[in-house]
């Protein structure tokens, strides 16, 4: 039997302004399991008890938490299944500790003892402190005590399915940890939960080289490992000697593995103060060791010509200069931005204007049935009559030709001698930007959407009805042709002479790779994805994301075709883009999170989304390797190797495409018509 008892000693005492203050028991079946809760403010305690039974009960929550602030005691309740609740009690003092083995409770028994108490403390403050009774938490209590009283209990709902993690001792360490989460604690976190510590208390074992282990909570473990001093060696049951560097090392890679199945968990103070426990001695470590390394006294030998040696500073912060902002008739869907020698260029189908870098208008052409512009600044007009072709920042036309009246699409880059166009029919145009005459044309049928690669020489085409084009630049022959079962999903990669293309559909998806001149398959690897990603690669070694059963996973495949390993993404929704930058692949989703993962597939950092409900559909910009993140309304810059967030700011409205120079210049063009100049620059940098 599941009992709440309050002390009565506060009814003869003094008044303390917020409430009566007096011991808080829990007895189950007649024991005492709250010896040291004698001095408690009952006024906060007992309201916080009743929204955990009610959330449980009537919310769908999975977890809850009742903190005994003068005890320093935390009582963490999980709910396990329709009527089961699981009940861990903490004490987080010192030594952090489980008071006793998880207790298995009925969710119904823990409400009606609930009510029994709320019931016994109302009686009590109307007849010595009724003035309680009026204030918010006590007017909410007596709303959800009769849904507790009369209410039906709610389906159980479960979070998230079963996740675990094993992080395997390490030679430098020596430690390692497992964790199994079966009820999905750690998804049910949110910003702003009663149950920041319940979400961490995931069972699973300490592990030590040599197979031993400890097995318990391992948060628990860490949290209260990490409170000892720096220089600490001591015997742990089970796990034999422990130092203090290894357990900091593992406490922050714990905290990195839970981040990682719940990004909202960089925000649990809990975790936070484990890191920066974990942190702080870390860098004790680095101090002594500077220190040994150059003791009073003894002054390092400087080099023979005396000459310091300059070194870049490690950048810590960084932020955006607004530099100038133009209006632009360029806008709407099909919108893009382009660098060109003087400028950004922003073109949408029918229109392409062209700016310097101080923002100053090159020129503005406007077509009636379309306008296409490459990066060196040709641009192409059409109306219903005639065909107009303009070099840079000419007033006056190079040439006119009549024109069958159909709307022009795109320019494509990377042939010199050519203007080429990518038809709004998925097809390629060859025009001679001196006279003006059709050089060639490649219209392939049965095709919705086209996908070009350009290089000097070769033109290549994928398409989604599974056919792939290799044509000469210069005169439009066809070199080969490949046909598949299967649709491309987006344009081939060309490394150095090999191609990489992915095909996909439904959950089926195949990468394959080719010979770039004769088109020879070279070797496929077929896996159970759906929605891939564009492959990157480094390094002889091929990465690719998607989805696979409602879950993210990345892919890596070596020079002959063969799986590497695949690692599953808990914390990213639908992958949306990859990539390679400072020896790490990055994951981007459609929400905006990133995921940096090192080469042999561990996960190394977690960015989350710029805000609930973010979408990012423009692909991340690498300048200098740096990585920038255009997504929503927010724009952010992140050192690619450790994830941290170096600046982040909030633009005037959603862009639609961006850009950024090598300089550092970065260039948005927003939905609501507007181009506008950043420059990134250094703002805190550690020397």
């Amino acid at each position: 039997m599941l009992r709440f008892r309050l002390g009565q000693a506060w009814k003869s005492e003094a008044a303390h302004a917020d409430g009566p203050h007096d011991a808080f028991r829990l007895q189950l079946a007649g024991v005492d399991l709250l010896e040291d809760a004698s001095e408690e403010p009952l006024a906060e305690i007992v309201p916080t008890l009743v929204n955990a039974a009610w959330g449980l009960a009537h919310q769908h929550e999975v977890l809850a938490q009742v903190s005994l602030p003068r005890a320093g005691l935390e009582l963490c309740f999980a709910r396990h299944g329709h009527d089961t609740v699981e009940l861990v009690l903490l004490d987080m003092g010192r030594p952090a500790r489980l008071l006793r083995p998880p207790i298995r409770l009925e969710l119904g028994e823990l409400v009606s003892a609930t009510t029994a108490c709320v019931q016994a403390m109302t009686a009590d403050l109307s007849a010595h402190q009724p003035a309680i009774l009026r204030t918010a938490p006590w007017v909410t209590v007596s709303k959800r005590i009769r849904a507790l009283e009369h209410g039906q209990l709610s389906d159980w709902h479960p979070s998230a399915g079963a996740w675990a993690w094993e992080q395997f001792p390490s030679a430098s360490t020596g430690l390692g940890f497992r964790l199994r989460d079966d009820i999905g604690r750690l998804a049910a976190f949110r910003r702003g939960t009663t149950a920041p510590l319940a979400a961490l208390l995931c069972p699973g074992e300490i592990v030590a080289s040599g197979g031993k282990q400890l097995m318990g909570l391992p948060f628990l473990w860490l949290f209260e490992a990490s409170r000892r001093g720096a220089d600490e060696r001591w015997e742990a049951p089970g796990l034999g000697q422990v130092d203090a560097r290894s357990v900091y090392h593992l406490g922050l890679l714990f905290a990195l593995a839970v981040k990682t199945a719940n990004s909202r968990l960089a925000h649990n103070h809990w975790l936070v103060a484990l890191t920066e426990q974990c942190t702080a001695g870390l860098a004790h470590f680095r101090s002594v060791s500077d220190a040994e390394a150059h003791p009073v006294g003894h002054a390092p030998k400087r080099p023979a010509n005396h000459r310091p040696v300059a070194k870049a500073g490690k950048l810590r912060r960084l932020n955006f200069a607004k530099r100038w902002e133009h209006e632009s008739a360029a806008a709407g869907e099909g919108s893009v931005l382009l660098l060109g020698k003087q400028g950004p260029i922003a073109s949408s189908p029918f229109c392409a204007q062209g700016f310097d870098r101080e923002g100053r208008t090159l020129y503005r052409h406007v077509g009636t049935h379309g306008v296409a512009v490459n990066s060196q600044g040709q641009v192409l007009v059409a109306n219903a009559h005639r065909l107009a072709f303009y070099e840079g920042t000419e007033a006056s036309a190079r040439w006119f030709r009549s024109h069958d009246g159909r709307p022009l699409g795109h320019a494509l880059d990377g042939s010199p001698g050519i203007f080429l166009e990518a038809t709004r029919t998925q097809g390629l145009l060859a025009h001679s930007p001196v006279t003006g005459r059709e050089l060639w044309r490649l219209e392939p049928g049965r095709t919705l959407t086209g996908y070009p690669l350009v290089t000097p020489k070769r033109l290549y085409l994928t398409t989604d009805s599974g056919a792939f084009f290799s044509l000469s630049a210069a005169a439009g022959d066809w070199v080969f042709r490949l046909r598949s079962p299967l649709p491309f999903a987006h344009a081939p990669v060309l490394v150095g002479k090999r191609l990489y293309c992915v095909l996909t559909e439904g959950e089926r998806t195949a990468l394959f790779s080719a010979e770039a001149q004769s088109g020879a398959l070279k070797w496929t690897l077929e896996s159970r994805l759906s929605r891939p990603t564009e492959v990157s690669w480094h390094g002889g070694v091929s990465y690719l994301a998607g989805e696979r059963d409602g879950a993210a996973w990345l892919l890596a495949v070596d020079a002959r075709g063969r799986l590497l390993w695949e690692r599953l993404l808990p914390s990213l929704h639908r992958p949306r883009h990859t990539g390679f930058l400072k020896s790490h692949v990055w994951v981007m989703d459609d929400h905006g999170a990133v995921a940096g993962l090192t080469k042999t597939g561990h996960a190394s950092w977690l960015l989350g989304a710029a805000h609930e409900g973010a979408h990012a559909s423009l692909r991340p910009l690498a300048p200098r390797g740096l990585l920038l993140l255009p997504a929503a309304d927010t724009l952010r810059a992140v050192d690619p190797e450790t994830g941290r967030l170096l600046a982040q700011m909030t633009l005037p409205s959603a862009p639609v495409a961006a850009q950024a120079d090598a300089k550092l210049d970065v260039y948005v063009l927003d939905e609501q018509s507007h181009l506008t100049a950043y420059r990134v620059s250094a703002q805190l940098a550690v020397l």
